[in-house]
């Protein structure tokens, strides 16, 4: 069940906003400023965070830079914007300090919906393909190490025939080191 934190100074609304998560299926916590809510990533790990931008004590904007300076994996927590600062510019702004989203007050449950959704479809898969591609990844250096070492031992068990051909035949069987060994093998000792 994904996890989405529920950030607002208007009371009302932040628990309005948690029973609609909660019968869609969410699982909620809820912060009533950007202090609480930096707290409550640190602590809870949410999969989606949904904040008011203009906040006491800590606005969204300082919010999301918080959680990149501090590095509490910006990327996989996908940050939505929920502000009744609907200009053009507020909208930038968001998106240019990191928002996924930026949803204008009042709020379209619909469309809230609809948007986390696709969002966390969207995150699914590329978690999905970054786990394929590490399985991917481990196979083929596995394979490579599997041909590395069937290669090593091809060559090294043609050394091993040349020396047994060329020791066999007499040719070479001075130039062998310990040669004690190699009597044994062959039955001469």
């Amino acid at each position: 069940m994904p996890r989405v934190l529920v950030i607002d100074d208007d009371a009302p609304l932040r628990t309005d906003l948690a029973h609609q998560l909660q019968s869609w299926g969410y699982e909620i916590a809820e912060a009533a400023d950007g202090r609480a809510g930096l707290a409550a990533v640190r602590d809870w790990s949410p999969d989606v965070v949904l904040s008011d931008i203009d906040m006491p004590d800590m606005s969204g904007y300082d919010l999301i830079v918080a959680v990149a300076e501090e590095g509490l994996a910006q990327a996989s927590i996908g940050f939505f914007f929920i502000s009744s600062l609907a200009s053009r510019q507020n909208v930038l702004s968001g998106y240019g300090v990191g928002a996924d989203e930026y949803l204008v007050k009042p709020i379209d449950y619909q469309m809230l919906r609809a948007r986390l959704s696709s969002y966390l479809r969207k995150r699914d898969i590329i978690t999905e393909k970054e786990a394929d591609d590490a399985a991917f990844a481990w196979a083929k250096h596995g394979a490579i190490g599997a041909v590395a070492f069937t290669t090593v031992g091809t060559v090294t068990g043609i050394v091993g025939f040349l020396i047994l051909y060329l020791v066999k035949s007499g040719l070479g069987y001075d130039l062998m080191p310990d040669t004690h060994l190699l009597d044994l093998v062959l039955g001469r000792s």
